[in-house]
């Protein structure tokens, strides 16, 4: 009896560990929180060099950082996070294959694009590009938030180790538009101007 008793514990113990899962941080879509760590770390391990241009309006600014601060540089992408578990399942994904040199089939890159199956999610599409070698090409997405008085939408680009951009445009009930764009230009060797 004490046999059967102990079996059936560990029975017990057995099923319910093997259905605690930790779903609050495991989800199957794009971990972008990832891959810019790795990005951020590797740009810093380079000391790359940054020329960045923003512009609102009319007024357009250029500035060059030799030691830019990469978490603050790549902070806007961090908004394209879709990898935590609540956003599971709220995303259509779709896979393409793709060559982009036309008549040449040497070259496959991949496209994965997350779209949102809900109006309100705050990221509405992320599509991330791999090279033939999978690492990754290019990240680009929307987001879109509103309230009462005011409708922000952005729209980001990252090429890694290259450049990045930031196109935003908020609308106000009595304001009108107004828009703003901030791009990036990575460098690992110091840029030559006239």
């Amino acid at each position: 009896m004490r046999t059967l008793i102990y079996l059936s514990f560990i029975l017990l113990v057995t099923l319910f560990s093997a259905c605690n899962t930790d779903t609050e941080s495991y989800s199957s879509y794009f971990n972008i929180e990832s891959a810019l760590r790795s990005h951020v770390a590797i740009l810093y391990r380079e000391k790359a060099m940054l020329i960045k241009t923003a512009q609102s309006g009319t007024a357009i600014d250029n500035i060059k950082y030799t030691k830019p601060d990469w978490n603050l540089e790549l902070e806007h992408f961090r908004k394209l996070s879709i990898s935590s578990a609540s956003y599971e399942g709220k995303y259509k994904v779709d896979t393409s294959i793709f060559y982009p040199i036309r008549n040449d089939r040497s070259i496959v890159m991949k496209r994965v694009t997350y779209t949102a199956m809900e109006q309100d999610l705050p990221v509405s599409s992320l599509e991330v590009v791999f090279d033939s070698k999978q690492a990754i090409y290019r990240i680009s997405g929307t987001t879109n938030s509103s309230d009462f008085m005011t409708t922000i939408t952005k729209s980001y680009t990252y090429i890694p180790f290259k450049s990045y951009s930031v196109y935003a445009s908020e609308t106000t009930r009595w304001m009108g538009t107004s828009t703003y764009q901030v791009e990036g230009e990575i460098y690992f060797e110091e840029p030559y101007f006239e």
